[in-house]
């Protein structure tokens, strides 16, 4: 598995992850794909996910790089490789750059509290859960929680 810097032809696959109906659910407000797409290709630390020579996801480090050493963790994975490792591998090259190579020294990552399968993922890949914004989101007639997990540098180096 390799990550690699996005390039403007990811753009129709990224769209098309963002209109997904089994992720868009999942993002922390509507986003305009284009809008979107375009502010990723203008950020530092996106990276496209690749294995076997196939695009499987999106992996973002995000932070103003000027002035913080905390910085925000994004994943996608593509519905089509789900349940295959490639998230988790994807996230620790992640969290390997992002201690490695930068002065960050806490990465974290929100969840929408109605999303099992996220919050399963943090806490397995060794995330803790710093806290919860309550009901910050409303599905339907549903009041849904943002759930905060984080891990540190050294929580990092511990389980290398």
């Amino acid at each position: 598995m390799t990550l690699r810097p996005v390039r403007r032809a990811d753009g129709p696959l990224y769209k098309n992850w963002l209109r997904d109906p089994t992720l868009a659910g999942w993002h922390g407000n509507a986003l305009d794909p284009t809008a979107e797409f375009r502010r990723v290709l203008g950020s530092r630390y996106n990276f496209i996910v690749e294995a076997g020579g196939n695009v499987v996801g999106h992996v973002a480090i995000e932070a103003d790089w000027e002035r913080d050493t905390s910085a925000e963790l994004g994943i996608v994975i593509d519905p089509l490789h789900h349940r295959r490792g490639y998230g988790k591998r994807a996230v620790s090259l992640a969290l390997a750059f992002a201690f490695r190579e930068t002065r960050t020294h806490r990465v974290w990552a929100g969840v929408l509290g109605n999303n099992a399968p996220a919050l399963r993922f943090f806490r397995d890949i060794g995330f803790s859960e710093e806290g919860r914004a309550r009901e910050v989101r409303l599905d339907g007639d549903e009041w849904i929680d943002y759930v905060h997990f984080s891990m540190l540098r050294r929580e990092w180096a511990h389980r290398m």
